[in-house]
């Protein structure tokens, strides 16, 4: 009885694995009843942790948009400046997924923090146009391994279905908080006391989390001294990512087929179209404010994080949303191609209606809308990360990331080219922008599978069988 039950298994087809993978799950994917004290406590620690993170990202064009006024820099070096962080940032990512893999996410994201910390306590040190290029570069370098080291503990502590999606949802609100603190907070700074106090807050801030992190968090259950037993064995069981002495037997270093399938690339496309999106505004959006809409330096701090707020209120809104078309029995995928496909149209008209504003008001609110309207890829792309990756999202989501800062390195200066060529003015920014979210989302709905990929079994475990 027990061989035909075995040999029932084995030849059930993907869909059917899938239907028994979401019965499964769905028993300890209630949102918060089912919470366990160490899921609370890693969710809890990445949410700070993304807070300090973004909090650095999004205080940088504050401060480097008053050097730039104080220095009497050019547009050029300006621009120099805003890219470097990426250009530290990007080349690293191409090996940092592979990293985390190999040291553990817990070791990972403490030298996010830490380099953090030192680099932003370096940039009044290093006053000068190279040093403060070379500090941006150094912090951009240990920060490369933030997305592939989230990634995987997401993995490994969220299970499939509601809990993963409430999960994503409190970490989001890190990086929202971070971005809302770090646009409006440093403004506030600039303007009351000088650019060198935001650094130093932020070196106070990420150092107090980066000891904090290193105290309590754990790359997997299997190595909590919070969680039980039976909550160890659970989380194992549950979630997609394994510690390595499990996962390293069924998969290689570096997933070569995987990363060149269409869902991975569906994946990555959407990624880089979303940053591309994302950075443009974050890093061109003061110098706009500046010099198209006449906004005082001191300022613009105030109407770029009140455009930030609106995050801070949708994001479990988007979790909700997500967990209730998941109960109404919508396959997770296409919940995954609708969340991005919604937040690619909402992209494209924010950044034309952005493009038009000819008030701080209008501006503030376009851009608001933007982001609360982006914020629907964490149930789109950015979920599907785990789902067409598997164990290997670490790698995988190391390699997009790499691909998707790309953009980083050269948007200042590629909007200052075409800004040249329109006779200095704005519209060919914002309309590329809408171009490649309309590519985007005809190559995403196109790649992207109808069920999440199964995993492929070893030769060696096939002549077990």
């Amino acid at each position: 009885m027990a061989e035909g039950k075995s040999a029932d298994a084995k030849r059930r087809s993907p869909h059917e694995h899938v239907a028994a993978s979401n019965k499964l799950n769905s028993a300890a994917d209630k949102p918060f009843p089912n919470w366990t004290s160490a899921q609370a406590l890693m969710t809890a620690l990445l949410l700070f942790a993304s807070m300090a993170v973004y909090f650095y990202r999004k205080s940088n064009p504050m401060i480097l948009q008053l050097i730039k006024v104080q220095w009497n820099l050019t547009n050029a070096q300006h621009a120099s400046l805003l890219s470097a962080f990426y250009w530290g940032y990007t080349p690293v990512q191409i090996l940092s997924g592979a990293v985390v893999q190999h040291i553990g996410a817990k070791t990972s994201i403490t030298v996010v923090l830490v380099g953090t910390a030192v680099g932003a306590a370096l940039l009044p040190v290093w006053a000068s146009f190279n040093g403060l290029w070379f500090a941006l570069v150094l912090v951009g370098m240990c920060q490369s391994a933030w997305v592939p080291a989230k990634t995987q503990l997401q993995g490994a502590w969220l299970p499939r279905g509601e809990q993963r999606a409430f999960g994503r949802a409190l970490i989001s609100y890190g990086s929202h908080a971070g971005q809302l603190l770090g646009t409006w907070f440093a403004g506030v700074l600039v303007a009351w006391l000088s650019w060198p106090s935001v650094p130093w807050v932020v070196a106070t801030m990420t150092g107090v989390c980066a000891m904090s992190w290193q105290v309590c968090a754990s790359s997997y259950p299997e190595d909590s001294w919070v969680a039980s037993r039976e909550e160890k064995s659970r989380l194992k069981r549950m979630c997609v990512a394994k510690a390595p002495a499990v996962a390293s037997a069924t998969r290689p270093l570096i997933p070569w087929k995987l990363l060149c399938s269409k869902p991975v690339a569906a994946v990555f496309v959407m990624h880089v179209t979303s940053n591309w999106s994302g950075y443009t505004l974050t890093m061109l959006g003061p110098m706009y404010f500046r010099e198209v809409l006449q906004v005082p330096v001191g300022q613009v701090g105030f109407w770029l994080g009140l455009s930030q707020a609106g995050p801070l209120f949708s994001g479990l809104a988007v979790a909700a949303l997500e967990s209730f078309v998941l109960r109404r029995g919508w396959p997770v995928m296409r919940v995954r191609l609708l969340f991005s496909l919604m937040a690619c149209a909402s992209a494209a008209t924010t950044t034309l209606l952005f493009g038009l504003s000819t008030t701080a008001w209008q501006a503030c609110l376009c851009n608001g809308l933007f982001v609360i309207l982006v914020g629907l890829h964490s149930s789109g792309y950015s979920a599907a990360y785990i789902d067409v990756a598997g164990s290997s999202s670490a790698v995988v989501s190391g390699v997009g990331n790499t691909l998707a800062n790309c953009p980083g390195m050269f948007i200042p200066q590629l909007a200052l080219a075409m800004r040249g060529l329109a006779g200095g003015a704005w519209w060919p920014v914002w309309l590329l922008i809408a171009a490649l979210n309309c590519a985007a989302a005809l190559l995403y709905a196109s790649w992207l599978p109808h069920t999440p990929p199964q995993p492929a079994v070893s030769s060696a475990k096939v002549k077990r069988e």
